[in-house]
């Protein structure tokens, strides 16, 4: 049996899923709601099986709590663009053909481990496949799991963060002022940034819209944040804060990231406390921001 879906089943041993809200899911022509819900969206679920004669549908008082396993699960399947329709279509087959005979949730989540567990070819990622994809998993899996406190989820999905941008070069060019030659630094980790949204600018384009259409978007536009090493708003700070509040795409992605990187600076330097509101807002949004965005990349 496989370590990570072992993973998931103390989850759900745990009640993990008890306080999910979500009880409408679409995707890959499966929607997953609660019967309360399908009533509201019946004439619009009604419209989409009408277009599209393959949707399958789970209507279930317990979608909150299969919401939550699918996306608990994300990181541990092995699926992708060629086979994810394959994966959600077995998934919603199997779950149609057992909700009605399970005593509660919790039974009904295991039993859809257990499928996935005997499935052939099996859906189970291999999680380890390298150190640095071991470490990434590691503090991706811990920092969702410890929303409160808030200030460990942000320190625990930065250092996930930290492994996918950190072996760019992070080439940063400069003009000599003396020789006006054009010389390049290397090892700047704000450049590794800007490097690491160019090459994943796909997933970055594709959650663009959900990340600054959050609610955890305001506390970053509301002002500008200080370096507090130096304690006052550097040219950098200024110019990230600018790019956030007046670019769109790409831009403003890269403002944003170098603007909670200078939050994870502050705070690791010892410069935000647990008891300043602004500090608390800074440091729960942005571990809420850092999880979209990890969320994307795996």
């Amino acid at each position: 049996m496989a370590e990570s879906f072992d993973y998931v089943k103390q989850l759900i041993d745990e009640e993990r899923y008890m306080n999910h809200k979500k009880d409408d899911w679409g995707g890959c022509n499966v929607i997953i709601i609660s019967e309360e819900k399908y009533k509201i969206r019946k004439e619009s679920i009604d419209y989409l099986k009408s277009n599209r004669k393959w949707i399958n549908i789970v209507k279930t008082n317990y979608a909150s709590s299969i919401i939550w396993l699918i996306e608990t699960l994300k990181p541990y399947v092995n699926y992708d663009y060629l086979n994810k329709y394959e994966y959600y279509g077995e998934l919603a087959d199997y779950i149609n053909s057992v909700k009605d005979t399970v005593k509660d949730e919790k039974e009904l989540l295991i039993s859809i481990i257990y499928f996935l567990e005997k499935h052939e070819p099996s859906w189970e990622k291999e999680l380890h496949r390298d150190d640095l994809e071991k470490s990434f998993m590691n503090w991706y899996q811990f920092g969702i799991e410890h929303n409160d406190p808030f200030f460990v989820k942000f320190v625990a999905l930065w250092m996930g963060f930290n492994e996918k941008y950190i072996s760019f070069p992070g080439k940063l060019k400069f003009i000599d002022n003396e020789t006006r030659a054009t010389k390049i630094i290397y090892d700047v980790e704000t450049e590794k940034i800007n490097e690491f949204c160019d090459e994943n600018a796909c997933i970055i384009e594709s959650i663009h819209e959900k990340v600054f259409n959050s609610p955890f978007i305001n506390v970053f536009t509301k002002e500008p944040v200080k370096d507090m090493k130096k304690g006052y708003l550097t040219g950098k700070n200024k110019k990230n804060y600018n790019n956030l509040i007046n670019k769109n795409g790409i831009v403003q992605t890269k403002a944003l990231l170098q603007t909670i990187y200078q939050v994870r600076c502050n705070l690791f330097h010892g410069s935000k406390s647990p008891d300043e509101q602004r500090d608390i807002a800074l440091v729960r949004c942005s571990g809420e921001i850092m999880e979209m965005y990890m969320n994307a990349i795996i």
